[in-house]
């Protein structure tokens, strides 16, 4: 599934370049964004709102660790009390 998107981001943005990509989260869409936007030299932006459970057995959580290695700026959303 994850490849099937890639694809389809890869077609939709080499269609229509955008100046950034932003992503958001942490699921399988936001990983595939990701890479796709690494190799087409897209700069990235990650917005996030999940905190890190640092659990490698959870599939959002290694969509985290993968993710943030690779956009130009990462805005992470906190409740401000």
């Amino acid at each position: 599934m994850t490849a099937e998107m890639m694809m389809g981001i890869e077609k939709a943005l080499l269609s229509h370049p955008p100046h950034y990509l932003i992503v958001y989260g942490d699921t399988n869409s936001t990983l595939a964004g990701a890479l796709v936007a690494s190799k087409l030299n897209i700069p990235l932006v990650h917005i996030e709102a999940g905190e890190r459970s640092y659990n490698r057995q959870m599939p959002e959580e290694i969509n985290r660790v993968t993710t943030i290695i690779f956009p130009h700026s990462v805005f992470v959303v906190r409740k401000v009390h």
